[in-house]
């Protein structure tokens, strides 16, 4: 694959300080995808390079100009991005999802990606809006983004829409009938980008990998029981984030999660994990950035398991474990010996039952922690 970055912030030293180039596994409609170690996705991240990035991307929207606006994240990969620039905007949020529930809601797709289909509840809420701020790590096509807006048309009256991303690779006459057509539906639409680019030629070959499973104990957690009012869904943003109070609740919630774990680790502990599951992003980068206070360490970092799977090329991505969560969801990780090298990992995991706290032992040196609300 050849590309070609037009522009890029100043924060950037390199096009790799960018991102790193990874490819899909098995996927015959798109082989590639952008590895960045800016949103504690597939990479490790450090807490405060997610400060950074997400510093960064909230200045490029004038909230002066904002009357009635909410965020709107893309699952899997802007989940913690998306909550996080929410937050700093002061508006509220919710991000679409990959998880079935039982509560109404809205789909559209995400043709090229091994999970097509994108849900996002709370659709209520939706309609009390005039500008959705849409947030994802990167564009590539504009594609998924189109049927994004085509569905929220459907559904709300909202004509005002800003697309704000770390990299855009969409070409300027692309972007331009992008912008045409949907003036034509009677929609305003804005791209912000710290870095664009243009795709040159693509590689046509289907990577694959044999699939491994990872064989592994499940050893019983440090339960961490939570406040009888406390509900697990807010945590992830995959339900209405009103304002700048409910993510205070849930900063205080990873504050108090990250005391409970310095608690159980040696003091002599600083070079540390934080392991996510799915897309629940934001939350374990609010307790890596307290732990790492408490613990005065820049060792501590936090990244999340992934339902993407990857090619192992030896290079970015040095190995994969796959396993299935207890919704029989097949899981990635990656990097395993990477993880091996942390004084600990910590794996949060929530659940609403005793049945569900089931978690793999994915390294040696893993504690899994569960919060689970009191009396469940």
């Amino acid at each position: 694959m050849k590309y070609k970055i037009l522009k890029k912030d100043p924060m950037f030293r390199n096009d790799k300080d960018l991102f790193q180039l990874g490819r899909r596994d098995g996927n015959t409609k798109r082989n590639f995808l952008f590895l960045s170690k800016w949103i504690g996705k597939h990479l490790e991240c450090k807490p405060s390079d997610f400060t950074k990035i997400v510093t960064e991307l909230s200045k490029k929207i004038n909230t002066d100009s904002l009357q009635n606006a909410m965020c709107i994240g893309f699952a899997e990969t802007a989940t913690g991005i998306g909550m996080a620039i929410a937050d700093q905007l002061m508006l509220p949020y919710i991000s679409t999802t990959r998880e079935i529930y039982a509560e109404e809601h809205i789909t559209f797709t995400e043709d090229h990606s091994h999970a097509k289909d994108h849900f996002i509840y709370d659709v209520d809420k939706l309609g009390e809006k005039d500008c959705f701020i849409l947030i994802d790590d990167e564009i590539t096509t504009g594609n998924s983004l189109k049927n994004m807006i085509n569905i929220l048309n459907q559904e709300t009256l909202v004509t005002d829409y800003k697309v704000l991303s770390i990299l855009n690779w969409m070409p300027k006459e692309k972007k331009d009938s992008f912008i045409k057509q949907m003036n034509e539906m009677g929609i305003q639409i804005s791209f912000y980008a710290l870095a664009e680019g243009e795709i040159l030629e693509e590689d046509p070959y289907i990577y694959c990998n044999d699939r491994e499973d990872l064989h592994v104990s499940y050893p019983d957690p440090c339960v961490y029981y939570e406040k009888e009012d406390y509900h697990l869904s807010p945590v992830t943003g995959r339900h209405y984030l009103d304002d700048c109070m409910d993510f205070d609740h849930i900063d205080m919630h990873a504050f108090s999660v990250a005391c409970e774990i310095d608690k159980i680790l040696e003091p002599t502990m600083k070079n540390i994990l934080i392991l996510g599951h799915g897309e629940n992003i934001y939350f374990p980068y609010s307790v890596a950035n307290s732990l790492a206070r408490f613990r005065h360490s820049k060792k501590v970092t936090f990244k999340t398991t992934s339902r993407t799977p990857i090619y192992v090329d030896g290079k970015v991505i040095r190995s994969r474990k796959r396993f299935k969560d207890n919704h029989n969801i097949t899981y990635h990780i990656y990097n395993i010996e990477e993880m091996e090298k942390h004084d600990v990992v910590i794996f949060l995991s929530e659940a609403n039952s005793i049945q569900e706290i089931e978690v793999p032992k994915l390294t040696n040196n893993m504690i899994h922690f569960l919060l689970k609300k009191k009396g469940a």
